[in-house]
């Protein structure tokens, strides 16, 4: 029983992409994967006279688009890492808009720059109306309805 070059490579293409669910290495193992994958399939069918139709027609185009969606996925994580940190240091001084109403003896929500924060103030807000932040305790924000 002899092993074929091209059955270790399409074997070890998938061990690759195993790997990089389990291991952060930025697209380094589903590259490796995928070119594994396309030279191992390549072997695989050279002993036949030329490439074959399933070649060119499917595991080609497979492998494209593939490498494109995780070229595609990289770039969305390499742009998220440039966005500025938020901390809770800069909302002081920022409006919202109210998405659960504000009780006096009640905290509703806010949302701010997309997010959804707990907020408290000294009197009701209704839903949909702005409000600014004057001081914020921990996760909660102090806001204050704006004229």
């Amino acid at each position: 029983m002899s092993v074929d070059i091209g059955e270790v490579l399409v074997f070890l293409s998938f061990t690759f992409l195993a790997l990089e669910i389990f291991f952060a290495s930025g697209g380094i193992f589903t590259f490796v994967g995928l070119v594994s994958f396309i030279i191992g399939t390549y072997f695989l069918y050279l002993g036949f006279n030329g490439l074959p139709p399933v070649f060119l027609y499917v595991i080609c185009p497979i492998f494209i688009g593939i490498f494109i969606f995780v070229v595609f996925v990289v770039g969305l994580g390499l742009k998220a890492q440039k966005l500025p940190v938020k901390t809770l240091e800069n909302l002081v001084g920022k409006t919202g808009i109210c998405k659960k109403p504000i009780k006096k003896d009640n905290p509703g929500q806010i949302e701010i720059e997309g997010e959804i924060w707990t907020a408290y103030s000294d009197s009701d807000i209704e839903i949909g109306q702005k409000v600014t932040v004057i001081k914020q305790e921990s996760l909660k924000l102090f806001v204050k309805k704006e004229a």
